[in-house]
């Protein structure tokens, strides 16, 4: 039963990203969200058996905290090394990794909403496959281009 819900909301819509990130230069800042979110919709395609399409939009702590919590968006991305205290209370669920393992630089957290549980465990299993993919992460970090990167398996 639990995996038809995962394929049911794979399939109902695209999954809603908002992304906070004062971390990234503004010329890069779009490309790597969109590389995120292509990693992240992989990983879930390849769980739930069907194509997830993540959309990332970027907006500010306090925005991102209500869209979060009026269904607006699914998860909120935060590319800082710190979560930002708007999004430290609140009804949701926070992971934390890095996007470069070997020193803990460069925090990324995943904060979700837990109304979907289908949902929330197929975000969960893709940042957790995301902050563990040592070979993208370093290809991330070498400059590697998008088709590069979206291409890592």
């Amino acid at each position: 039963m639990a995996a038809s819900a995962r394929v049911q909301v794979a399939a109902s819509r695209e999954v809603r990203l908002t992304v906070i990130d004062a971390r990234t230069p503004a010329a890069e800042r779009e490309a790597l969200h969109r590389v995120l979110a292509a990693k992240l919709a992989g990983a879930m395609s390849q769980r739930s058996g069907d194509t997830v399409r993540v959309r990332p939009v970027e907006a500010k702590a306090r925005i991102a905290r209500s869209q979060l919590e009026a269904g607006g968006c699914d998860a909120v991305l935060v590319l800082d090394d710190d979560r930002p205290a708007v999004l430290r209370r609140g009804n949701a669920i926070a992971l934390c990794g890095a996007l470069e393992p070997e020193t803990g630089n460069q925090q990324v957290y995943l904060i979700l909403g837990v109304t979907d549980p289908a949902l929330r465990d197929l975000l969960v299993n893709a940042f957790s496959a995301l902050v563990a993919d040592r070979v993208f992460l370093k290809k991330l970090q070498s400059g590697a281009t998008y088709a590069d990167l979206v291409a890592v398996r």
